[in-house]
């Protein structure tokens, strides 16, 4: 937002580019604009001046750069936007076309007299704001003249004008002193309002200050879509979701409203701001921030920042829980070492502990004053430690929630804390560049680690204990003597550090950092550089060692996350298509699985790439006892006669079971029967029974997909099935197939109730629970359907 002042002092705005350009590979431009007439173009870090941007008769306002980082757009108070080259600085296109528009005095009835009068030229005229399209192919700008224009961002060309949403009304809220929306005695003669293109760069949205509605055109044509009405004062801000399904709104009325653009049809309210507290709204893309697994690798915890985590079943993929209960975002999410509890921090003040089996709330950890940044189980599983942004940490005990101790010692807010391999000592990470080392049992400060130019954000002890590493803002990795509290290695500055993590048996220490885009591999705990593991295209988020140390894992915003020798630095896996950036990954515990957390509200689950060698001759033969089905001496396909095919089978068998390699094991997983038949090879649940969890009431078509993959002679598979046929006729013979078939189990029949329920077959999810309920008259389940469906 603007700020528009009665004087015109200096100010200044900047943006940062997201990208850079291809000369120009490793470097971050950051572009200001100031009330001098100037935008300026700086390489950072360094703060090198690349270019001067002059040609506005009066201030900037806004700047803007394009999503290849190649232009910046200015937006000025002198009623124009201009187009820059970010390089060399060169002017490539002025945006002229958008009226004057004076600011009227309005006089309050109840006095008569002006309150106020607003001098500055600059605030009587401009650009509001000026953004590129998605593909850099155009430019939208607003300004006080209630108009949005669409033009050409090569040649300047005016494309498409638009008029804002309450054209002629006046505004009676003014912007003031940066955080609240006031009422002002001035009426506005031009609308105030805001404009941006969708993510697919197909639609434009423009709402105002100083109406209720929101206005959707096309992009393309500059045809009106839509206005969205619901709210009963201005709109303050506005933004689509990341998937251009929805648009949420923001208002002066104090509530946000979220909008199915398909139906434009009203989605949700959200009401419990205090009048005038709300200043915009940002889509929260419920970014996946952290993923962890449970030692037994059957199950998967995941934190976002929303006020929830979720609990999911790794084998089918499927939610068993929302860990929900915080009243702030939470911040981190961890199983205990002995998989029966997890932990989650919160933005809210407090820690809570959930069965990790059923997702139900056992305690609340409340003692902090200020934000829980972390919470940590000792090794031993019986206590947790939480770090705070009140510059506390705590100790509880895990069974009962009682506080042990409090350590306080540190004078600024903490970003981490974690236990000694014995459960005996924590380290604290803080803000003021600081670390410190507690005795748990009687709460005593051992040692002060100091060094550091900026705040610490991780610190860790190795797995002997002997040692601790930090890493700070500063950008540099130390690593001190835990015993004696002395600095033993301090690395130098690096390019933007990212993450870093110690391998399982600590002789070696894996860094990422931001601005090369790689991740590079040290000797611990001496930090001299083994490898670098070269390939991501931008940022790299986070490095992780498998739970030998053998591979390596890395997310980058390129999109793609890649899997590495540990020794040799040979990428084995590309793992891509990651919309919005692969946050975090971690190895599942048996090294089968790779579980991922994206930008978009998605956590994906991978089979870990396998070294299994090369094929033994064995397998080629068991390929083609599989099909009935080889190649002959001339290339042809022919059949395998039956007396040939059993001998070939028997020495299949033999070689396969005496194979201790991945290829007998796929073999074997082959040959068991479909109902014995195992998820995947080495799982311990079979097929029919990740099909059953899938199928539920609630399903999505992609569980469900899978349970017919995975078991397609389910009795329940085609009544789930037919939730999701659009053919009445379809969906009814599915339904009258799969209950006609329904073997009498009363667990069966109420599940099947539930199932028809969701569909909205009243009469059909009746019969289904009067037949649970005749083999068990006490099925909780089909009574209440019963109930229900019968109101």
């Amino acid at each position: 937002m603007a700020s528009y002042s009665a004087t015109n002092s200096p100010s200044i705005t900047a943006s940062r580019s997201k990208s850079c350009a291809p000369a120009a590979r490793g470097r971050l431009y950051l572009a200001t604009g100031s009330t001098d007439k100037t935008g300026r173009i700086w390489e950072i870090p360094g703060g090198r001046l690349v270019a001067t941007l002059q040609g506005h008769q009066d201030g900037i306002r806004r700047v803007q750069f394009s999503a290849d980082g190649k232009r910046v757009v200015t937006a000025s108070y002198d009623n124009s936007a201009r187009v820059w080259d970010v390089r060399t600085g060169k002017l490539l296109a002025t945006l002229t076309g958008h009226e004057k528009v004076q600011l009227e005095p309005h006089w309050v009835p109840t006095e008569g007299v002006e309150i106020s009068r607003f001098t500055s030229e600059s605030d009587e005229k401009g650009v509001t704001s000026a953004r590129f399209s998605p593909d850099g192919m155009r430019i939208i700008t607003t300004a006080f003249d209630n108009t949005a224009r669409v033009w050409n961002a090569t040649t300047g060309d005016l494309l498409i004008t638009l008029r804002g949403p309450g054209e002629g009304n006046s505004s009676e809220y003014f912007y003031s002193d940066w955080y609240r929306f006031i009422p002002t005695p001035y009426k506005l003669s031009g609308d105030i309002f805001n404009a941006d293109f969708g993510p697919d760069g197909q639609r434009i949205f423009m709402s105002s200050w100083a109406s209720s509605a929101v206005r959707v055109w096309d992009a393309n044509t500059g045809q009106f879509i839509a206005d969205f009405q619901g709210h009963r004062n201005g709109i303050l801000n506005a933004r689509f979701s990341a998937n251009g399904r929805s648009l949420i709104t923001a208002s002066l009325d104090a509530t946000a409203q979220v909008w199915d653009l398909a139906s434009k049809d009203l989605a949700w309210r959200l009401e419990g701001h205090q009048k005038a507290d709300m200043l915009g709204a940002y889509y929260l893309r419920d970014e996946v921030l952290c993923t962890r697994f449970s030692p037994d690798g059957r199950f998967l915890v995941t934190s976002s920042g929303l006020p929830v985590a979720k609990l999911w079943d790794v084998v089918t993929g499927r939610l068993i829980t929302p860990l929900d209960g915080h009243a702030g975002a939470v911040t981190s999410a961890r199983f205990s070492p002995d998989g029966q509890r997890i932990v989650t921090a919160s933005r809210d003040n407090s820690a809570r502990i959930w069965d990790a089996r059923s997702g139900r709330l056992l305690q609340t950890l409340k003692a902090h004053q200020k934000p829980v940044v972390c919470a940590e189980f000792s090794p031993d599983s019986q206590s947790i430690v939480t770090a705070s942004q009140d510059a506390t940490v705590c100790v509880w005990k895990v069974d009962t929630g009682h506080l042990l101790s409090t350590l306080r010692s540190h004078s600024a807010g903490l970003s981490s804390a974690s236990f000694s391999s014995d459960s005996k000592l924590v380290v604290a990470s803080c803000d003021d560049g600081t670390a410190q080392v507690w005795d748990v049992v009687d709460g005593k400060l051992l040692a002060t680690l100091v060094g550091h130019k900026k705040g610490i954000w991780s610190a860790k002890f190795s797995s002997d204990d002997r040692w601790i590493v930090t890493a700070a803002l500063d950008d540099t990795v130390r690593v001190w003597n835990r015993a004696t509290g002395q600095l033993f290695k301090a690395s130098e500055a690096m390019r933007g550090l990212e993450d870093v993590e110690i391998s399982p048996d600590g002789s070696r220490i894996l860094v990422a950092t931001r601005w090369d885009h790689d991740a590079e591999l040290w000797t611990f705990p001496n930090c001299e550089r083994i490898l670098t593991l070269q390939g991501h295209r931008a940022r790299v988020f986070t490095a992780r060692f498998n739970s030998d140390g053998s591979r390596i894992i890395t997310t980058s915003e390129d999109k793609t996350a890649r899997v590495w020798d540990a020794a040799t630095g040979k990428v084995i896996a590309v793992l891509p298509a990651f919309e919005g950036g692969a946050y975090c990954a971690n190895f599942s515990p048996d090294e089968r699985r790779i579980v991922i957390g994206t930008l978009n509200d998605t956590v994906r689950l991978w089979e870990a790439p396998r070294d299994v060698g090369q094929a033994p001759e064995w397998f080629a033969s068991f390929l083609e006892s599989a099909g009935d089905v080889r190649l002959d001496g001339e290339g042809n396909v022919v059949s395998i006669p039956p007396r040939e095919w059993l001998q070939d089978l028997g020495d299949i068998l033999r070689s396969a079971g005496a194979d201790r390699s991945g290829y007998g094991e796929i073999a074997q997983w082959l040959l068991l029967p479909t109902r014995q038949r195992p998820v995947r090879p080495g799982s311990e649940i079979t097929q029919e029974e990740a099909a059953d969890k899938l199928i539920t009431a609630d399903a999505v078509n992609q569980q469900i997909q899978r349970a017919y993959d995975l078991y397609p002679t389910h009795p329940l598979i085609h009544l789930a099935l037919a939730r999701f046929e659009t053919n009445p006729t379809r969906a009814a013979f599915l339904c009258d197939y799969s209950l006609n078939r329904l073997p009498d189990d009363a667990a069966l029949w109420s599940r099947a109730a539930e199932i028809l329920q969701a569909i909205g077959d009243k009469p059909r999810a009746l019969r289904a629970a009067d037949k649970a309920l005749s083999s068990d008259p006490k099925n909780e389940r089909a009574l209440k359907i019963r109930r229900e469906v019968s109101q």
